[in-house]
Parts: structure tokens; C-alpha cells; sequence
């Protein structure tokens, strides 16, 4: 048997590359939409140019020919005259607010240089540990007087049971104190 040929395989043909032809009857199709749009816009946007200028010159003449307009433009002059003393007024008050705090800089800083010259450094000075100063108002006053927190504890142990009262009926507010025990001690707080 003789041996087959080799069956050559054909290469198809390459496809030719997309070249963008344009085609004369869209293109003016095209061209004759964007010319309708244009004309559209230029017609929509006169249409409000006239709409807003008749609103203003009627809004004007109104203003300038019946007496409501007249009243009402003195209005309006009187109250932005009223405005700008009043931007006025408020420039001096801030540059006086502003000296104020700049004499009270200069105090703190008076209080501290004399504070340092007693011996004692203000910046090491606990805010925390004592903050009603009560040690120190003892021993000026002596060991019978009371101190302002010896007053506010009094006063919140006679009002206590009224502001309980008005918080078991929903009237008072909660108090910002710690929370009692029935013995009238404070419970430690939760940590």
C-alpha cells in the first residue's frame, strides 16, 4: 500500500484589522441631532434669562413704586445699617475680651511667682487629693470651725431622704454623689 501524503492544512485567512471608515449618512444624522440639542438649549436658556429679568424688574418696580416696597427698602437700609454697628460692637468686645485675658495671664503668672516664693512649686501640687481645701481652712479657722464640706455633707443629710423620695416617685433628678448604704455610710466605689 503506498503511504498516504501528508494532508496539508490550510491556514485560514487573517482577518483584516477594524479601520473605522465614517459613514457620511450618520455622520450627519449625528450632526443634525447636536445642531437640534444646541438650538434647544440656547432657546431654554434665553427663556430663563427673560423669566428671571421679569421677575426682578417686577419685583423692582414694585419695590420702587407702591409704598409696602418703599416701607420695606427702609427696612432694609435701617436693619443693615443696625448690622453693621453691630459687627462693629462685636470687634469691641472681642479686643476687650482679649485684653482681659491677657491681664489675666499675666495675674496667673503673678500667682504662681508668689506661690513659688512661698516654697511651694505649684506644678507638683496634687489638684486631686484635696480639692475643697479643707485641711487648710481647719487649720486657719481653728479646730471648731466648719468647712464648706462639712456644710455640704450636713445639708446632703437632711435633704438626702427628699431626693429620695422625689426619685422613687420619677420627679428628681439622680444625684451625683456616691450611693448610700440604708446606714447612712458611704459604699466604696465599684472599680
Amino acid at each position: 500500500m503506498p503511504a498516504a501524503a501528508p494532508a496539508v492544512a490550510e491556514t485560514p485567512a487573517a482577518e483584516p484589522a477594524f479601520q473605522d471608515q465614517p459613514n457620511a449618512e450618520f455622520q450627519a444624522m449625528i450632526d443634525a441631532r447636536d445642531s437640534k440639542m444646541r438650538k434647544k438649549r440656547s432657546r431654554q436658556s434665553l427663556f430663563i434669562t427673560a423669566m428671571v429679568l421679569a421677575c426682578l424688574g417686577s419685583a423692582g418696580g414694585w419695590l420702587t413704586l407702591t409704598d409696602a416696597g418703599k416701607q420695606k427698602i427702609a427696612a432694609l437700609k435701617t436693619s443693615m445699617q443696625e448690622s453693621g454697628r453691630d459687627l462693629k460692637t462685636i470687634g469691641t468686645i472681642t479686643k476687650q475680651y482679649d485684653k482681659q485675658l491677657e491681664k489675666i495671664a499675666v495675674h496667673g503668672d503673678q500667682i504662681t511667682d508668689a506661690t513659688k516664693a512661698m516654697g511651694i512649686d505649684p506644678s507638683k501640687v496634687d489638684n486631686t487629693k484635696d480639692p475643697g481645701m479643707e485641711e487648710e481652712m481647719r487649720q486657719l479657722s481653728g479646730e471648731g470651725a466648719r468647712s464648706t464640706g462639712d456644710r455640704n455633707r450636713d445639708l446632703q443629710s437632711k435633704f438626702g431622704m427628699v431626693q429620695k423620695l422625689a426619685q422613687k416617685n420619677g420627679v428628681g433628678p439622680s444625684p451625683n454623689l456616691g450611693d448610700k448604704k440604708a446606714d447612712g455610710e458611704a459604699k466604696p466605689a465599684a472599680q
